[in-house]
């Protein structure tokens, strides 16, 4: 029934309709409302949440979003970086700015929360990663790369944090 909504929505405005797009559409729906159920979990056990959706990659934008969640909410004591994009092709097939905006999604994200949130007292730090970090996937290099990026990144704020509780969930 949605992917039939979809389906006619999509027609307004493209002159041919395939089923990825109507996937790709669907997909983005279900994950919303998926993170929408999970903020409320939280929230209704007490816990004040800020999702910010942005470009991670630009300092200015992140910061400002963070230093708003702080004056509602007080200093940030837990981050969940949950960022990233998948453009999968084997690396003759990838350009090199299409491998760098999936490398700097995850990346840059991190390194920019990491400087954004140095002064704060960190005690929960998530990070959204993939099994292509840990082991590889020849279509994904780049995306296989940049979540090995961020299991180093989680692993280098118990250094950097004493006490936090970081972890990089390997989905």
């Amino acid at each position: 029934q949605e992917r039939k909504k979809i389906h006619e929505r999509l027609k307004q405005s493209h002159e041919k309709v395939t089923p990825v797009m109507i996937n790709r559409e669907f997909d983005q729906i279900t994950k919303s409302i998926e993170i929408n159920r999970n903020i409320q979990a939280i929230k209704n056990n007490g816990v004040n949440v800020k999702y910010i959706a942005c470009d991670v990659r630009d300092f200015d934008i992140l910061n400002a979003e963070i230093k708003t969640a702080e004056k509602e909410f007080g200093q940030v004591t837990a981050v969940v970086h949950a960022a990233g994009i998948d453009k999968s092709h084997f690396i003759d097939q990838k350009s090199t700015d299409e491998f760098q905006n999936v490398m700097s999604v995850k990346a840059e994200g991190a390194v920019n929360l990491l400087h954004i949130l140095k002064d704060n007292p960190l005690k929960l730090a998530i990070a959204f990663s993939s099994i292509a970090g840990r082991f590889g996937n020849a279509a994904q290099l780049d995306y296989s790369a940049a979540n090995n990026f961020l299991n180093y990144w989680i692993k280098s704020l118990h250094r950097q944090y004493n006490g936090i509780n970081a972890k990089s969930l390997i989905w």
